[in-house]
């Protein structure tokens, strides 16, 4: 599937074991070898009979390992293949979404998602792929006239309840505790969603997420903090208004002595202009790249790296 590839490949057996075993430290050679006789993955082959995996392979070999872990049998791993292979791609998948969803056919829309979700089709296809273009392409119509207020708000309502839905569904069973995170828009932002995606990817890569969602004052945003204790606190801008709200929320953390420690503050959005920059040493701006998933990989660095400094 064209939307899950990142096209960087094709991957040797041994780099694929390494990219995998992190993860997955049952991927060896012999089990992708077994997958193959299994007819479950195709790599291609070098004419020295060498094993070469693209990129939608390794995604292949996630998925399966992903279902052997919750305990799938061949069978049921074989039939969830089968269904992945015969979805459309995935940009006609964002096309038929947003048809249901206009006609007003919420249960058809939230079918397709689901359906693909559970054929195995990553989290960060379904948000880069499927989600973002659709309330891209709604908010176009929107500005053109073709779709009323109401509608947006509608479409956008929609995929909030989408996105909390899937974000549970894609986390690892038994996965290691990772960095904590508190994630808020600043007081007047309310454009969310970008950050409930962003929040869904890093609990898929481990981290622990309170997410609190929209407007968010300084004082509760202080009162969480103090109480879950995060190793970052994620900031979001998307509307240019709320630049100073940004810059009084990070004052106010820093000043708050009810804080045992400060945290690290990430901060991101379109509403932050290329040339804002801050005094904070303990403050990181996130610029946001092509892809939810490129950013959420740099976003995981940064909270990483600053994991046990405080």
């Amino acid at each position: 599937m064209a939307a899950d590839e990142k096209n960087s490949g094709p991957h040797t057996i041994g780099q694929v074991v390494a990219q995998l075993s992190a993860e997955f430290p049952d991927v060896t050679h012999s089990s992708l070898r077994f997958l193959e006789r299994e007819g479950l993955i195709s790599p291609a082959r070098t004419a020295g009979g060498h094993r070469l995996f693209p990129d939608d392979q390794v995604e292949r070999v996630r998925r399966i390992k992903t279902w052997q872990r919750q305990r799938l049998s061949l069978d049921d791993i074989r039939l969830r293949l089968d269904a992945a292979d015969r979805l459309p791609d995935l940009s006609n998948l964002a096309d038929s979404v947003l048809a249901h969803l206009i006609a007003g056919r919420r249960r058809d829309a939230s079918k397709i998602i689901l359906d693909a979700d559970e054929a195995g089709v990553s989290l960060e296809a379904l948000f880069d792929s499927v989600i973002r273009p659709v309330l891209e392409e709604t908010g176009d119509r929107w500005e053109r006239g073709e779709l009323t207020v109401g509608q947006e708000k509608e479409i956008s309502a929609f995929m909030r309840d989408v996105i909390a839905q899937l974000s549970p569904r894609n986390v690892q069973p038994g996965q290691p505790r990772g960095p904590i995170v508190v994630a808020a828009c600043v007081e007047g932002e309310d454009h969310e969603l970008g950050l409930a995606m962003i929040s869904a990817l890093l609990r898929r890569h481990g981290c622990t997420v309170y997410y609190l969602g929209a407007s968010v004052s300084p004082a509760f945003l202080i009162e969480r903090i103090q109480a879950r204790r995060p190793d970052a606190v994620l900031l979001s801008v998307v509307q240019g208004r709320w630049l100073g709200n940004l810059e009084m929320t990070i004052a106010e953390i820093r000043a708050a002595r009810a804080l045992a420690f400060q945290p690290r503050i990430i901060v991101g959005g379109a509403g932050i202009p290329n040339g804002w920059a801050s005094s904070d040493e303990d403050l990181t701006r996130i610029a946001g790249l092509h892809t939810l998933s490129d950013t959420v990989t740099k976003l995981e660095e940064t909270i990483r790296d600053g994991v046990g400094s405080n």
